[in-house]
């Protein structure tokens, strides 16, 4: 019983970790995008 709550345990921390990693990877993704918009709308702005 012990051992599968400390299975249980590890998984759902693993899991978390996953989901970390992945929060962090869409963060990098979303300020690349807002700062290819920005660079985009100034490019817009200047007619180019």
């Amino acid at each position: 019983r012990f051992q599968s709550e400390e299975t249980k345990f590890l998984k759902a921390e693993k899991n978390v970790n996953e989901l970390k990693l992945s929060i962090d990877l869409t963060k990098g993704e979303s300020k690349k995008l807002l700062q290819r918009a920005a660079f985009a709308e100034k490019e817009m702005q200047q007619g180019r």
